[in-house]
Formats: structure tokens, sequence, C-alpha cells
């Protein structure tokens, strides 16, 4: 079988090869995406809290510090002055805010007067943010909007053994080659092209498809100005990020810009995790709901 597969020239060998990768890593996909989350029902969009939303999008950290820095300037826990890269960040209270996030931001700025880039680049903040958050997460599957640890590692599973069955084929025949003193380039190359496709292609993600259903339904909801004008500021940072910001009146009218200039900081790729609230007005709190600001025009 070895033999005959040896005598195929390399560039018919290439084509087979390719059509067998991509089947392999068509098969992959659709074993990861069938994760049997979309035979539960979606939850409501008022169920979640500012941040157990923030923790189901991908860049959750960023978002889950930025609505814990507007919680605490807003009720005035925390002093922000100067601008851009001198950006300083103080406490201004002896008592620490009752929610766990916001009190382990806190303790952070009440060490000392803080960057914004410290906020996501102190590898010991963030893994103890890791930590604090950890309960949204399982709120979040329970609901079947993330895959469980164990569901998690099913899909690395799957990951590999497409890997191993790309390597094995095209590999065996790679070292068969050079055994028997036969150009390899192609090959070589080729093997290194798919292997880099795979990464990309199979990228399994902690949200489920219900999730991203839930994601889409926030987005189409949400996305009115006329929605968004009313709308708490966590909530905007929540759903939107940063790119809801802008559309917030209460917050372009009276927020200062030191801490719009927090806000365009977010965590570097290096830190990144591989990878809610409302119903108080703007003041926010921990509460669920998707409360309104309340401070139109």
């Amino acid at each position: 079988m070895l033999n005959l597969l040896i005598q195929i020239p390399e560039p018919v060998f290439l084509i087979y090869f390719t059509l067998f990768s991509i089947s392999c890593m068509v098969i992959g996909k659709l074993r990861i995406n069938f994760d049997g989350s979309t035979q539960y029902q979606l939850p409501e969009l008022t169920t979640f809290t500012p941040f157990e939303m923030a923790a189901l999008q991908p860049d959750e950290r960023t978002r889950i510090i930025h609505i814990a820095l507007f919680n605490l300037w807003h009720r005035q826990f925390i002093i922000i002055s100067g601008e851009g890269r001198e950006i300083q960040i103080e406490s201004s209270s002896s008592e620490p805010p009752p929610d766990k996030i916001e009190k382990l931001i806190f303790n952070f700025i009440n060490q000392k007067a803080r960057t914004p880039a410290e906020f996501f680049e102190n590898i010991t903040l963030l893994s103890q943010l890791d930590k604090t958050i950890e309960p949204l997460h399982q709120k979040l599957e329970q609901q079947h909007l993330q895959k469980t640890s164990q569901q998690l590692q099913q899909d690395k599973i799957v990951f590999l053994v497409i890997l191993f069955l790309i390597w094995a084929s095209g590999g065996s025949i790679l070292l068969l080659n050079l055994y028997r003193g036969m150009p390899v380039g192609y090959l070589v190359i080729f093997l290194i092209f798919i292997t880099i496709i795979t990464f990309p292609v199979l990228n399994f993600q902690r949200t489920t498809r219900l999730g991203q259903q839930y994601l889409q339904k926030l987005m189409q909801r949400y996305n009115s100005p006329v929605i968004q004008k009313n709308l708490d500021l966590a909530w905007q940072i929540a759903i939107f990020g940063r790119d809801g910001i802008a559309s917030h009146a209460v917050f372009s009218r009276s927020f200062p810009k030191t801490l719009a200039g927090i806000l365009s900081f977010g965590e570097s790729k290096k830190s990144k995790r591989v990878g809610r609230w409302g119903g108080e007005g703007c003041g926010g709190g921990s509460g669920g709901g998707c409360g309104g600001c309340g401070g139109g025009d």
C-alpha cells in the first residue's frame, strides 16, 4: 500500500492529500460545532447582569474591567486625573464596594495610583480576576451559553485527532520519500501550510452555538440609536464593547475625557484567555436586568 502511494506523482498526491485534509477538517469542525446547545431555549435578554454578559464575550477581561472602572468612578470610589498616557487612577474611599469584581479592582487601585495599562498587564490581577469571574461562567454554562470544561476538553481531543490524521498520512509519505532519496520540498511546505490552516479552522471557543445566537439577538435588540441613548453604559460596554460608548448621550455630555481615555485601553494579546448588571440607572450596581440610564435629552 505504501509503495503504491510512493509511486503516485507528487502533484497528484498533493491533490489527494488536500482533499483528505479538507475532509478531516470539515468533519472536525462539524463535531466541534455540534454542542447540543440549540435544543435548549434562549434565555430572556434581561436574565443576565452586564458583568455576566461581558463574560460571554471573547474579550471578557477588557469589558469586565471597563465596567468595573465605570461603576467605581460613577459611585465616587475612585478619582481619575490626567489625559491620554498620563491618566492616573486613585482611590477616593476608605471602604471597598460590595461587589466582588469591583472590590478586586478597587483594592488594586487602593495599593497605589494606577495607570490604565496596569489593569491589563498585571498578571497577578488578571489571575485573580479569572478566579473571581468563574461563578459568572458557571451560570452561563447552566444556561447552555458556554461550554463546560469537559466539553472544551472533548473539543481539544477532536482537534488533536484531526491534526494527527493529517500528519500521520502526510508525514509517513514524507519520511518514506526521505528514506528513498526522493524530493520532498513541496510536501514539507504543504504539511506546514495545512497545519497552519488547521488551527483557525478548528478554533474551538467557549461560547456555544446557543450563546452565539443569544449575542446576535442582543445586538439586534439594542442596535438602535434610540434605545442606546438611554441604555445604561455598563450594558453598552457589555454588548458593544468600546464601540457602544460614543452613542451614549449622558456619557458624551458629562463623562470626563480622562475616563474615555481609559476605555481606549484593552488587554494585550499575550494576556488574553483562550478564550451584568444594570437595574439602577446610570449608577449601576451588580443587580440584574437591562436598566435604563434615565438621562436622555
